[in-house]
């Protein structure tokens, strides 16, 4: 009774009100909770999704590239082999054979170079054949903004040029394309400096991009031209190379929608019951 006093309830039917209120502030509070609670869910969710996503897309492109680093690997062997002529002809099937490649070049059995499609820079040949090779026996490189699969053969001198395909750009953001239906609004391949290399759809200064890339597999930061954006990224394994996405707020806008909703209309419910109540005693 004193706390009423101290209160000033000293009616019926403040005192009703006010015992009331010590049941429905604590419920409003519990429910505000829980609707915060199924919000974090849904965001952890969010990025789950969001980095799969990456992820799956760096598999992808690495898959891509891993079948064409094999061929040319074999096929190079098979280079060594047989004579000029034969290797010119080698050269050109492998070229129409696969594609989604500018260029190939490889070894003939007297160690002389036979290619097919674009000239290769011979001034990156040595410091592609310096690279070496992995177990699957290529090497994926970066080369004036070109990915570059380069076969070495351990046989030949350092000094000795390697086999090499070329990735066409056309083809590799063909592999980039963004999903709008999951949120995808840009794709893009970044060098080891985080520096995009080829992005789909192309923008002039990439200002869509984040201005630095974290250690984290999803962030949300601002883009070069200040935006705020939620962004994944994945290492590409077997290369200094990364896979960058931007992601649209439609996902994240409906569930703070829903958050709000929720709350408003579990409150309102309450206030309506309190209203009644009030009504209901005051008689």
């Amino acid at each position: 009774m004193s706390l009423f006093r101290r209160l000033r309830l000293d009616s019926v039917w403040s005192r009703l009100l006010g015992t009331m209120a010590v049941v429905v502030v604590p419920a409003a509070a519990l429910i505000v909770l829980l609707a915060y609670s199924l919000y974090t869910s849904a965001l952890a969710d969010l990025q789950v999704s969001q980095a799969s996503a990456a992820r799956g897309r760096a598999v992808s492109v690495r898959s891509w590239l891993d079948a064409a680093g094999r061929s040319l690997a074999n096929e190079a062997f098979a280079a060594r082999f047989v004579a000029a002529d034969r290797c010119q002809r080698l050269a050109d099937a492998f070229l129409r054979r696969n594609a989604g490649f500018v260029s190939v070049r490889f070894l003939d059995e007297a160690a002389s170079p036979c290619s097919a499609g674009r000239a290769v820079d011979p001034q990156r040949l040595a410091e592609a054949a310096r690279s070496g090779a992995d177990a699957a026996g290529y090497r994926l490189l970066l080369v004036d903004r070109q990915i570059w699969i380069v076969a070495v053969d351990p046989e030949l001198s350092p000094q000795g040029a390697p086999s090499v395909l070329v990735v066409d750009d056309a083809a590799l953001r063909g592999h980039l394309q963004a999903i709008a239906a999951v949120g995808q609004t840009h794709v893009a391949l970044t060098n080891g400096d985080g520096e995009i290399v080829v992005a789909q759809p192309t923008q002039p200064n990439a200002l869509w991009a984040p201005a630095k890339l974290p250690s984290d597999a999803v962030w949300r930061a601002p883009d070069r031209s200040g935006s705020a954006a939620t962004f994944a990224w994945s290492a590409i394994e077997g290369s200094s190379m990364g896979l960058l996405m931007r992601f649209d707020d439609q996902r994240l806008q409906a569930a703070r929608q829903r958050l709000a909703v929720l709350c408003l209309t579990q409150l309102a419910m309450l206030a309506l019951l309190g209203l009644v109540y009030a009504a209901a005693i005051r008689r």
